[in-house]
């Protein structure tokens, strides 16, 4: 994908491939709390885990597939602004700042970040240099045609 024939990818399409991610996210996140005794979901370790398992779903499944589960389903891809594969650092710089984006609450300062930039870049993408596109998902070739003459 060249970097002249990137299209960036809608907000629906990224809030709605973040909403799967979350709820993945959420899940694996539980299942380990289980698995680890029960902690208390509001507790600081839970927190903690949940950061965790965030960061290495997103940068792990960005940096091997280009997309996380919620982005692949959504037809969206993350590459560096030049239109090429991530890196593992990169995809790692990438998610780590949503910490940051997350200020205040809820992706509020990346939301106004991404809203005024031309690329539709939230500060992780800013400060890692990729983008978020449009990468349809391939569409199943059609049945063959039914052999007419025996």
């Amino acid at each position: 994908m060249s970097a002249a024939r990137l299209t960036y990818a809608s907000f629906t399409r990224r809030g709605s491939a973040g909403a799967i991610d979350l709820l993945l996210i959420a899940g694996i996140s539980w299942v380990l709390l289980r698995l680890m005794g029960g902690l208390s979901p509001l507790s600081v370790e839970s927190g903690l885990l949940f950061c965790t398992v965030s960061l290495l779903y997103s940068a792990a499944f960005e940096w091997l597939l280009a997309a996380t589960i919620g982005k692949l389903l959504m037809g969206v891809r993350v590459v560096q602004t030049d239109g090429t594969k991530c890196s593992l650092i990169v995809a790692v710089v990438r998610n780590a700042s949503r910490v940051v984006d997350f200020l205040p609450a809820f992706y509020v300062l990346g939301i106004l970040v991404a809203l005024r930039s031309s690329r539709r870049q939230r500060l992780g993408d800013r400060l890692a240099g990729t983008v978020v596109v449009r990468h349809p998902v391939p569409k199943p070739a059609p049945p063959p045609a039914p052999f007419l003459f025996h």
